[in-house]
């Protein structure tokens, strides 16, 4: 029988190296040795910090109470789509069609259940009644779908 102490650290390190963002927030939860493990790993740096904010996000209470609202409201999409349909939109308006790493390592990889603060495109905007009239409450550029350049 082959257990997991029984890897070589050089043999996990190369494989947490190579995970992604979701993988590594699993593999964390494998066992001691792999949670310790995992922060040793080279992997880039985007996801480096992104496991952090996960970390720090985890445990907070307004994350917390918001869970509820986010997992019944938040929406599937395809992310290599609309990540796509952005590119399309700079080619077209002569933007250089080049997202940053870190932008593009949070709409692939980042849990949607993990959504926060409405910064996820599968969030929609809320609609509050004000005066007679429905408004968006919010601020969550990122829900379009498909997604929409903003000029600045």
């Amino acid at each position: 029988m082959v257990f997991i102490s029984d890897f070589p650290l050089e043999l996990l390190l190369q494989t947490f190296s190579r995970l992604v963002l979701k993988s590594i927030i699993k593999a964390r939860g494998v066992c001691q040795l792999w949670r310790c493990t995992i922060l040793e790993a080279d992997t880039h740096p985007t996801r480096q910090q992104l496991l952090r904010l996960y970390n720090e996000l985890l445990d907070t209470e307004p994350f917390i109470r918001s869970r509820p609202h986010f997992l019944d409201t938040t929406l599937p999409f395809n992310r290599q789509e609309y990540l796509d349909s952005l590119l399309s939109q700079m080619v077209a308006t002569g933007i250089p069609p080049i997202f940053p790493a870190a932008f593009e390592i949070f709409i692939i990889e980042w849990p949607a259940a993990a959504a926060f603060d409405s910064i996820w495109p599968g969030i929609p905007f809320e609609w509050k009644k004000k005066d007679g009239d429905f408004r968006r409450r919010g601020w969550n550029f990122l829900n379009y779908i498909p997604p929409q350049l903003f000029e600045l």
